[in-house]
């Protein structure tokens, strides 16, 4: 474990308090935080408090770091260090995405969300062109950033209300030539601030690991996902049930799509069609995926507004 002679440190002021923000591997900090917890931990060089976190949240990140540098290290699956960073804030959703330059499109590493197995489950959806748009491939890794500070528009606004969010906090976690990196928080509430300054104690560390992860792991992981994440505010013109199928919907799933627009509930269609809720359930997270809906209303919404449009 590296002592504090590889760290580098700094510290941000944030209202009344002083925020220490390490910038390397595991440093010297989390050893001392292992001894004594994070509670009024003083700076021994900077004579600098950080905020107060309880000990669960410092075994819990604790956990995070280890977990995380297991999975990056080796090419180990991301969904324990998910669950538990999804814990460790009371998150509702925790996922990785890669943000691809050429062509424009989002692809999933990692996630985990509250609502898997439920009947109408979150689709896979990121907020990172709302959030960024052109200057995603320009932001620093190891920054945090809030969907909220940015002043979203009312549509997106209104995807977070039909996701049943409050919150999206990114951590950018590198930039290269091809593709931008990125930790994605779904909240479901208001982020504390000392949630907040947690993530920014973490930010640069979990960005060091990623930096050094195994070579070709990430590529595995999105090579067994076939389609690109839909991103909130890049909106599709094209029908969606129009004859050149756009969403690439199988036959069965172009038939429940057609099936809501006329207003039919889930058990009726899962009567009429002859198949099990829980087949039901699957070809609605796939509708979702593919098509960027955030639930069945904006479904509705998708199918009922891009007939018209295309009539009109």
């Amino acid at each position: 474990m590296p002592g504090a002679s590889g760290c580098r440190a700094k510290v941000r002021a944030r209202g009344s308090e002083n925020i220490l923000c390490l910038s390397t591997k595991l440093p010297t900090f989390f050893q001392q935080a292992l001894k004594g917890g994070l509670a009024a931990w003083r700076h021994p060089i900077l004579n600098t408090h950080i905020t107060q976190f309880s000990g669960e949240q410092t075994r819990g990140s604790l956990n995070v770091v280890a977990l995380w540098m297991h999975a990056t290290g080796s090419g180990a699956a991301f969904g324990d260090v998910l669950s538990v960073f999804q814990t460790l804030v009371g998150a509702s959703g925790a996922q990785i995405v890669r943000q691809m330059r050429h062509p424009a499109q989002t692809r999933m590493i990692a996630r985990h969300d509250q609502s898997a197995g439920k009947l109408f489950e979150r689709p896979v959806v990121s907020f990172c062109a709302a959030l960024f748009g052109d200057m995603s491939h320009h932001v620093k890794a190891g920054s945090l950033w809030r969907l909220t500070d940015a002043r979203p528009d009312r549509d997106i606004l209104h995807n977070l209300e039909e996701m049943g969010l409050k919150e999206v906090c990114i951590l950018v976690l590198n930039t290269e030539t091809d593709f931008t990196d990125y930790f994605e928080l779904h909240l479901s509430r208001p982020l504390p601030d000392h949630d907040l300054a947690l993530l920014e104690i973490l930010g640069p560390i979990l960005a060091e690991g990623w930096k050094k992860r195994a070579p070709g792991c990430i590529e595995a992981a999105i090579a067994g996902r076939p389609f690109p994440v839909a991103q909130r505010g890049q909106e599709a013109s094209r029908p969606l049930l129009g004859s050149n199928n756009p969403a690439g919907l199988t036959r069965s799933e172009f038939r429940i799509c057609t099936l809501i627009q006329s207003g039919r509930m889930p058990d009726e269609i899962s009567e009429m069609l002859g198949v099990s809720k829980s087949t039901l359930r699957s070809h609605m997270r796939a509708i979702y995926l593919k098509t960027g809906a955030s639930g069945q209303v904006e479904l509705v919404h998708l199918l009922h507004g891009r007939q018209s449009g295309a009539g009109g």
